[in-house]
């Protein structure tokens, strides 16, 4: 299935490069990237980038490195904006407690 994503005759290179960054960006995120396997899509885009010579290594590393920081500011930003919510909904739901947290912030 990746082999025909990174494949230069069924896509344009600029594609391949927006599903590597699209993909990386996704599997930074903590919820979704337990179900979308992130380091297997930028090795197999490495190897591709080797053998077929259709995608560039330098501009592969380059994009998978900006995705992953993309995936990690959108984490941020999200926990930033809805995380004490989320933890104190959380924490009544499941019955634990924020003792811990408390001392934290």
């Amino acid at each position: 299935m990746l082999d025909t994503i990174f494949n230069a005759n069924l896509l344009t290179n600029e594609l391949s490069y927006f599903f590597i960054f699209l993909l990386s960006t996704l599997e930074s995120i903590p919820i979704i990237g337990l179900l979308l396997p992130g380091n297997f899509v930028i090795l197999t885009a490495g190897f591709l980038s080797k053998t077929q010579e259709n995608l560039n290594i330098t501009l592969v590393i380059l994009i998978s490195i900006t995705g992953y920081l993309t995936g990690g500011i959108t984490t941020f930003l999200i926990a930033k904006r809805f995380g004490d919510a989320l933890l104190y909904k959380l924490s009544k739901k499941y019955n634990f407690s924020l003792k811990m947290y408390e001392n934290i912030s």
